[in-house]
């Protein structure tokens, strides 16, 4: 439980030799220091009774502002013994601290709030995950944001190390506090040159293994002979769309509808409207051959505009952003299970995924010689450093390839 003391801080002394009078709040594992914004000499304290002396003008006065604030201090702590919570030495401060004074949880929590409003859900999810954590390890839900230092960093990260995450996951979190650093500093309750992150450098760890199937593994997977309208057949051909449409994301595809498709100057589909959910751009991109004719099975005159094409999100309630945002995760899950399957009819021996189509249309507009320029504008990327970042993986494995054919070359 934490203890308060009045004490005058001679480290603290001005120019005339005054020192300031603060509470000292005591818990088991620390010391915080609350100024009630009155100086006074070393020989006006005495030590004894914690108090100014008598002798000293408006002794009475000074002596009744520390001891409202002292009774304000310990009646928080008895209010937290009430509610059968340990009462920190944090939580004591923050309860005598002028007005709505923010700590750094607190503003965390503003930053959820605004993304829940803009339905920004799976940032939500995983930012809230993040926040809970670091809260978990530093034991109290107030941390002011002087305390967030890189040593707290260091050891956070130790922590989660300690406790089984990967470096990957132990990158993630640290970026993302460090995104509500990056916004406390924007919001000037931290300044720039005061973030933690300036002398603390996020690992990330090894490259996780990019998986991705060549042209002939997608021709397997095409070439297949799935009952049409069942749940392989319709995985099939969403993951099958998503490669032949320069990696289109999941979600984007299952939500696109029969208006989406512009027709071109011969009257036939010619390119795919879509709104990208990541970004919430606007994208168009041309219907290829292949494309086409998966788009031929589903599209009807019978359907009208907002209908979707492909019918994955059909019977789900779409009405709020929560619920959009499940109903596509549990879709998700549903294709990709359905896509191990048939990696297996198909004899392929790779974690096939909705996302490797993405990976696949990457590294085979890589190998064809495309710039990283249109390979950049393909993905949809914000940048080109995205872009390499994204390839690096594939650059990699190219390069050894590369070395054993060079290398073998004499034998």
């Amino acid at each position: 439980m934490a203890t308060v003391t009045p004490i005058i801080r001679r480290s603290k002394r001005d120019k005339t030799g005054r020192c300031p009078i603060w509470l000292r709040i005591s818990d088991r594992d620390t010391d915080r220091f609350y100024s009630i914004g009155i100086k006074v000499l070393p020989s006006e304290w005495n030590p004894r009774t914690n108090r100014v002396r008598k002798s000293r003008d408006n002794a009475d006065t000074i002596n009744q502002i520390i001891q409202e604030k002292l009774t304000e201090a310990e009646a928080e702590i008895l209010r937290l013994q009430l509610e059968g919570q340990y009462a920190t030495a944090d939580d004591v401060k923050a309860a005598l601290e002028p007005g709505d004074r923010l700590d750094f949880f607190a503003y965390w929590d503003q930053h959820l709030d605004e993304l829940e409003k803009r339905g920004k859900i799976g940032r939500l999810r995983r930012l809230r995950a993040t926040k809970k954590k670091l809260e978990a390890f530093v034991g109290k839900k107030r941390l002011p944001f002087d305390e967030i230092t890189p040593r707290l960093l260091t050891e956070f990260e130790t922590d989660c190390l300690v406790k089984g995450n990967k470096q990957s996951t132990v990158a993630t979190n640290l970026r993302d506090t460090k995104t509500i650093v990056n916004r406390a500093i924007r919001d000037r309750l931290i300044k720039p040159g005061e973030s933690p992150f300036l002398h603390f450098k996020i690992k990330s760890g090894q490259t996780a293994e990019r998986v991705k199937l060549t042209y002939p593994e997608v021709m397997a997977i095409e070439n297949l002979n799935l009952e049409k309208d069942s749940d392989l057949w319709h995985a099939r051909n969403v993951f099958l769309l998503a490669f032949y449409s320069a990696g289109i994301r999941f979600s984007d595809a299952i939500l696109m509808t029969q208006g989406k498709i512009v027709s071109g100057i011969d009257g036939a589909p010619d390119r795919l409207s879509y709104r990208m959910g990541k970004s919430g751009k606007l994208q168009s991109i041309k219907i290829t051959p292949p494309a086409r004719r998966i788009l031929d099975l589903y599209l009807s005159d019978d359907k009208d505009a907002d209908s979707f094409i492909f019918p994955m999100m059909e019977g789900y309630d779409l009405s709020t952003p929560k619920k959009l945002y499940n109903a596509k995760a549990s879709q998700n899950t549903l294709v990709n299970r359905a896509l191990k399957e048939i990696a297996k009819k198909a004899e392929i021996d790779k974690p096939i995924s909705m996302h490797i189509a993405r990976h696949s249309f990457a590294d085979l507009a890589r190998t064809s010689g495309w710039s990283i320029y249109d390979i950049s504008k393909a993905l949809r990327h914000s940048s080109i450093e995205m872009t390499q970042r994204y390839l690096k993986a594939f650059d990699d494995k190219a390069l050894d390839e590369r070395m054993d054919a060079l290398c073998g070359g004499g034998k």
